[in-house]
This record gives C-alpha cells, sequence and structure tokens, in this order.
C-alpha cells in the first residue's frame, strides 16, 4: 500500500513540477515582451509551486515510513524467520490503464479506416493482455505472492525452492532512463524442474538462457512487481539463506558455467574439510592408539590429494572468470563509444 502511495504522489510531483515549469517559462515570456502577466497565471504559478511542494513532503515522508518498516522487518528475522510480500497494485493499474488505451485506440483505428494502426494497436493489446494473465495468475495463488524463511524461497513463478538447492544469489538493478528494473537472480540446482510451474513466456525465455538438462543454472525473480523494496528483498533473502548450511557462493553470477560452479563448490567443501581436520587436530591426544592416528593420517592425505586434484579446476574456473570480466569491459566499451557517437551526431545535427 505505502508502495503504491509512493508512485502515485511521484506521478503527482511529475505533473506538477512540468505545470511549474511551463508557467514559468509563460511567465519570462510575458514579461520579456512587456505582456500583462493574467492571473489565470499566477494562480497556475502558485498552484503547481504548492502541490509540488507539498508532494515532495509527502514523498518524503512516505520513503522514510518505508524505511522504518523495513528496518521493523529485519529487526524481527532473527525471532520470525518469515518474509513475505505481496503484489503491488501500482502494476496491476498500470496494465489495466495500456489495456484499456490500446483497446480504445485499436477501436478508434478501426473507425478511422486506419487498418495497420488498429493492427499495431491490436497487437500491442495482446501483448499487455498476455502480460496482465501472466502476473494475474501470480496474484491469484494461494499466499503471498514470495515467501522466503530459514528453509527455502518460494515465488508464484516457480513454486518452493529449498536453500539446498540454491548455491548462488544476487540483485541485479538495470536503471533506463527515468525506470528502474530489479530482479533477484538465484543459482539453483536443475532449474528446469522449477521452470516446469513457470507460465508459457517464462518458461520459453529462461530455456534460451540455459540448457534443458544444465546442473545449475539461473532463476530470475522481478522484484518490481512487489510490494516491497528491491533491496530489502534482497537483504532479508540473503539473511534467511545465510542461516542455511549448504554452500553459498559469495560470487556467483548468471554467467557462471556448470564446470566453474561444481569447481567453486568443490572448493568450498576442501574448506569445511579442513576446518575438521584442524578441529580434530586441536582435540586429539597424542597418546591415542596407533590406529586412531593412522585413520586422521589418511584423513590428511585424502584431502591433500582432493586439493591437488582439484587445482586445475580453480585455474580453468578463474581464466574463465578472467574471460567474461574481459567480453563484459569490451562490450561496455563499445557501448559507451555509441553512445558517445550518437551524442556527437545530435550535437552537430
Amino acid at each position: 500500500m505505502l508502495s503504491t502511495l509512493r508512485s502515485l504522489v511521484r506521478l503527482i510531483t511529475w505533473v506538477a513540477g512540468f505545470a511549474l515549469l511551463m508557467a514559468t517559462i509563460l511567465w519570462f515570456k510575458a514579461r520579456n515582451g512587456g505582456d500583462p502577466i493574467s492571473s489565470r497565471l499566477e494562480l497556475t504559478w502558485i498552484l503547481s509551486a504548492t502541490v509540488l511542494a507539498a508532494s515532495a513532503l509527502v514523498g518524503i515522508a512516505i520513503t522514510g515510513l518505508i524505511r522504518d518498516r523495513s528496518r521493523q522487518e529485519q529487526d524481527a528475522l532473527d525471532h520470525t524467520g518469515v518474509f513475505e510480500a505481496s503484489a503491488s497494485a501500482r502494476h496491476m493499474i498500470l496494465l489495466a490503464g495500456l489495456c484499456l488505451l490500446f483497446g480504445v485506440g485499436a477501436w478508434a483505428a478501426l473507425m478511422s479506416n486506419r487498418a495497420g494502426l488498429a493492427l499495431l494497436a491490436l497487437g500491442l493489446l495482446v501483448v499487455m493482455i498476455a502480460v496482465s494473465w501472466s502476473l494475474l495468475r501470480q496474484v491469484w495463488r494461494q499466499g503471498p505472492m514470495l515467501r522466503i524463511d530459514r528453509q527455502g524461497i518460494d515465488h508464484a513463478l516457480y513454486g518452493p525452492i529449498p536453500w539446498d538447492d540454491v548455491i548462488g544469489l544476487t540483485l541485479q538493478t538495470i536503471r533506463v532512463r527515468h525506470n528502474t528494473v530489479h530482479t533477484l537472480w538465484l543459482g539453483v540446482r536443475t532449474p528446469y524442474r522449477y521452470l516446469r510451474h513457470a507460465s508459457g513466456p517464462v518458461r520459453w525465455i529462461n530455456e534460451q538462457r540455459s540448457h534443458r538438462h544444465a546442473s545449475f543454472g539461473p532463476l530470475p525473480i522481478p522484484l518490481n512487481t512487489l510490494d516491497k523494496d528491491a533491496e530489502h528483498i534482497h537483504h532479508c533473502a540473503r539473511a534467511l539463506r545465510e542461516t542455511h548450511a549448504a554452500p553459498l557462493l559469495p560470487h556467483w553470477s548468471t554467467g557462471m558455467r556448470d564446470a566453474e560452479i561444481a569447481t567453486w563448490l568443490e572448493s568450498h567443501a576442501l574448506q569445511d574439510e579442513l576446518r575438521d581436520i584442524a578441529d580434530e587436530l586441536e582435540a586429539s591426544d597424542p597418546d591415542e592408539q596407533p590406529a586412531a592416528m593412522a585413520r586422521f593420517d589418511a584423513r590428511i592425505k585424502a584431502y591433500a590429494a582432493r586439493s591437488e586434484a582439484l587445482r586445475p579446476h580453480v585455474r580453468n574456473a578463474l581464466d574463465a572468470s578472467a574471460q567474461r570480466m574481459a567480453r563484459t569491459k569490451k562490450t561496455l566499451w563499445i557501448l559507451s563509444a555509441i553512445a558517445a557517437f550518437l551524442v556527437l551526431l545530435r550535437i552537430l545535427t
């Protein structure tokens, strides 16, 4: 509810700011031209400035309330061990508005005998209806849209995913003009098992990203459709995941292949084994029976053999990570060059 209210207040702020800007431009134009300034223009300027200031203050207050609620939920997480988030009403309102807009546009185009424009509007209407239906399926399911506890994470797209199957977790934020898209990425074992519960478009998109028989793969959870902040969801998800004993790769990324992930999981297992050996060594008695010492010596030799066998795989994983970073750097350089060229072209023309 607070997130929807904040979005509404932001919309009012943008509208009031635009109205204030236009009124200011007209005021300066009238003053420079020596024309009398109408009382209607003055009233518009005063109302726009008042609404802009009031909406900005209300927006700051609502943001503070959301942060306070997030802190309270984080503080209570240790006791409750449960985090829940429901669907955001603002996205349902937006999708309904877009469906209505494209539907009316298609009807108006048909009435004016503009077949091409009508087909375009109908196509966009079909896309909006498909997106809305996918979101409605998630909203109508029993329980919250997202639930996270000490056993796992349960989202309407995929169903329950136990923490034993989650080997990585990261938050991706993409900013496009005035919009920000947040996605919680999960690295899971045999992701295709969970894609069977997803809708057709979501399943098809994810199948293109990873092989059906892959041992590990990424699953995206869209956070913009939820009624809580993305950073807060990510913080709670990581906090609850870290309470579980299953290995979690801190530097997991969506571009990792099966061989890399298997290598780092084996590396984590070796670290746990080394800690167990150190604890056993600390608790051991120098006067123990020769048989017990022989078992301990065999365990150390087995650990050394596993470490030696893993060494070339670690080298390959590091090389793959370096190549991935180089590709990312090259892609960013190309995109930056294209953006600079477009800006220069705009200036010159």
